[in-house]
């Protein structure tokens, strides 16, 4: 007969499983934050989070720390949630954001050891505490999240105790009381928060009004900039361009449609990755579309997904209300995105190393694929393609690579050097591996002066940008000047508000009008 076990025994196993179960607790922790964070960036999560920032405004170095703190609250947040252990989620979570900010880190304190001159010289002092206060940011951040997931825990434990209570011994309401409560709670979090988003990006009131035009969001590039209360000397019209470029005619009003279009994906080959690879964009098809017989001109957008622009310019609800109102004919919007790609800014090229084919893809599979799927006017001037920023390079360069497919660029405070390095394009060199022949081939400076003559008189290029604003003025004033030079009908279009996503709001109508009015005068629209 085996002895009973006694009151130390009993106290002696307890003091062991204590520890033990921590431990477990611990390492379960390492094990979800370690999969949280890594789930965040094989789909693309952090690095869209990362994107969305930049577009809206801020820096690329600044986007990246936002998003590695945006990363560590993510790893926190949930492996506090499923396992209890704040100290290891603060830990996993703190070593995550190191590693998602560590290239960026590096490359500036290299920038910094290295500087001299007016861009000042290295300060070990600035350094130490630059790098303090990354620290502190980073426990900091990580323990409010911890702490609050930690509370939120208990909570949850307790609805579900209480509701497993309620279902196998006591039918009282009062039981009830916990889960009802944690259920209000998730519900309105998921409604609010995209509401926040909204107002944050928007103003306060933009849910306050219904089907009314969305006030511009936040302003990015320079603070030094100005901004629209400052001036600038500069309004958001077109410039002129020579007769016979553009046409006043409006023959879609014999066809325009009412109400709202609709958003759909389309499955395509992916430009990277193995054989079998596939990417889901983002296609909008106007009011219409399913009980018409009609073929649409198509605007191509490139590379921010189609969330981006959701967010940022309301994409569906601005293409509604210009093809209802008459303003532009209806047409289909088609998102081709670099999301999940390997570069962090494809530039829409041929990689040096062939991992990303971007610019191949665009001609050989998602233009055919468009016109194969969609009723499209399968002609170039009838195809756009448009971006913002780094999608502002994509789109001259596609044109200028591309004039059998697109008649018409549409870019929004871009650049049109290719492989060019700045502090506002720190990845913008990556794709051509510091080949000066591959940036040859894919730069629009380069391309558009070889097309011949003809080819180039067929074109139209679209510009926006602050002339005053560093960077962005030079390349916006000296890409029209070579278009000019060249015989490329350009039309420019200055504003103070720079690269931000409320000069897209502001323009984004008379910019699309004037794509229209090109393939009026083209003979592509008729009545």
């Amino acid at each position: 007969m085996a002895d009973a076990e006694g009151p130390a025994e009993i106290g002696s196993n307890r003091r062991f499983r204590a520890p033990a179960a921590r431990i477990l607790r611990s390492l379960g922790a390492v094990m979800v934050g370690g999969l949280v964070g890594w789930a965040m960036l094989a789909t693309g999560m952090a690095k869209d989070t990362a994107a969305t920032l930049v577009v809206i405004g801020f820096s690329p170095d600044r986007a990246v720390l936002l998003g590695s703190l945006t990363l560590e609250v993510a790893v926190v947040t949930i492996a506090t949630l499923v396992t209890g252990s704040t100290r290891a989620a603060l830990a996993t979570g703190v070593v995550a954001f190191a590693l998602h900010d560590r290239r960026t880190f590096l490359r500036e304190t290299w920038a910094a050891v290295g500087s001299s001159g007016p861009l000042g010289t290295f300060d070990p002092t600035g350094w130490t505490l630059t790098v303090l206060t990354l620290a502190v940011t980073a426990i900091g951040i990580g323990w409010g999240a911890a702490v609050l997931s930690s509370v939120g825990r208990r909570a949850i434990i307790r609805a579900i105790a209480d509701l497993g209570t309620f279902v196998r011994r006591e039918r009282q309401p009062r039981l009830l009381a916990r889960p009802i409560g944690a259920a209000l709670v998730v519900a309105i979090l998921i409604g609010t928060t995209p509401v926040l988003g909204d107002m944050l990006n928007y103003e306060p009131d933009a849910h306050m009004r219904a089907g009314g035009a969305l006030s511009p969001g936040l302003v990015g590039g320079d603070p030094a900039i100005p901004g629209p209360e400052t001036g600038g000397g500069v309004t958001p019209t077109g410039t002129p361009v020579p007769p016979g470029v553009l046409s006043p005619a409006r023959p879609w009003l014999a066809w325009r449609p009412t109400g709202s279009g609709s958003m759909v994906s389309l499955s395509m080959p992916a430009p990277w990755g193995p054989s079998g690879t596939r990417v889901t964009d983002a296609v909008y098809l106007p009011p219409g579309y399913g009980a018409s017989q009609t073929r649409y001109p198509v605007l191509y957008e490139v590379p921010w997904v189609a969330a981006s622009w959701s967010r940022s310019v309301n994409i569906a609800f601005q293409f509604d209300s210009l093809i209802d109102s008459g303003v532009i004919p209806a047409s289909i919007v088609v998102f081709l995105s670099e999301l999940g790609g390997p570069y962090p800014d494809s530039e829409c090229v041929n990689s040096a190393d062939g991992r990303e084919w971007f610019d191949s893809w665009v001609a050989g599979t998602a233009v055919p694929m468009v016109d194969a799927t969609f009723r499209t006017i399968a002609r170039p001037a009838a195809r756009a393609v448009m971006g913002f920023s780094q999608g502002g390079f994509c789109a001259a360069m596609l044109t200028a690579r591309h004039p059998d497919l697109f008649a018409t660029s549409i870019a929004f405070s871009g650049y049109f050097q290719a492989g060019i390095r700045s502090g506002s394009t720190p990845n913008a060199w990556l794709p051509f591996g510091g080949s000066p022949s591959l940036e040859a081939q894919f730069s629009p400076l380069a391309l558009i002066p070889r097309l011949a003559t003809a080819t180039r008189r067929g074109l139209l290029v679209e510009l926006s940008a602050n002339p005053a604003q560093p960077f962005y003025g030079p390349q916006y004033a000296g890409f029209a000047a070579a278009l000019r030079r060249a015989g490329v009908p350009v039309v420019q279009f200055p504003t103070p508000l720079g690269h931000a996503w409320a000069a897209i709001r502001d323009q984004l109508g008379v910019v699309l009008e004037t794509w229209a009015e090109r393939m009026v005068a083209l003979g592509t629209l008729t009545a």
